[in-house]
Formats: structure tokens, sequence, C-alpha cells
């Protein structure tokens, strides 16, 4: 039951949070747009961290979207936050284990 719930934390988390600097990045990129000028470091940031929260699936599959029918998008944000969510339980389960032979070492 907590490797469900880990993954499925993680899941939820990186699609809130996916979701939410994506519309952030881009909302900053057509502000800067609308005023004629470069964007700012805090444009790039945004655009930085979502697009590495967006790989390892939805951007080389966004390639596809235009001829997928509409809600295709979404499942493929979901099925990456899923490979994240996966990636953050193998990760809870490298630190535990590397703590436990830490500290029999010991």
């Amino acid at each position: 039951m907590r490797k469900f719930s880990t993954i499925v934390a993680g899941t939820l988390v990186h699609f809130l949070l996916a979701g939410f600097l994506f519309i952030a990045s881009l909302n900053a990129a057509m502000r800067s747009l609308d005023f004629g000028r470069a964007g700012a470091g805090m444009n790039r940031m945004l655009e930085m961290l979502s697009n590495g929260l967006l790989y390892p699936l939805f951007l080389p599959a966004s390639e596809l979207l235009p001829i997928l029918p509409g809600g295709w998008g979404y499942v493929l944000l979901a099925a990456n936050s899923m490979v994240w969510g996966g990636a953050v339980y193998v990760g809870t389960v490298v630190i535990r284990t590397q703590g436990r032979s830490l500290t029999q070492g010991v």
C-alpha cells in the first residue's frame, strides 16, 4: 500500500506542478510579446522548469498532438506524471535502503 500511495502522491504533485508551471510560462511568454520585449530571467526560468517537468514523455510526444483527438494531451501529461511518480517511489526506496546500510555499518 505504501508503494501505491507514494506513486499516486508523486503523480498528483507532478501533474499539478507541471500544469501550473506550463500555464505560468505561457502567460509570461505572452506578456513579454504584448510589451514587445524579450523575456526576462524569470520567464526563462519558468520555461526551463516547465520543460524539465514535461520530459520524458510529453515534450517528445507533443509533436503527435495535432493528429490526435483533443483530450490526448491530458492523457500524455498524466502518463508523464505517472513516470515521475514511479521515479519518486524508486528514489524513496533507494534512499531508505542506503540509509539502512549506512546505519548498519556503524
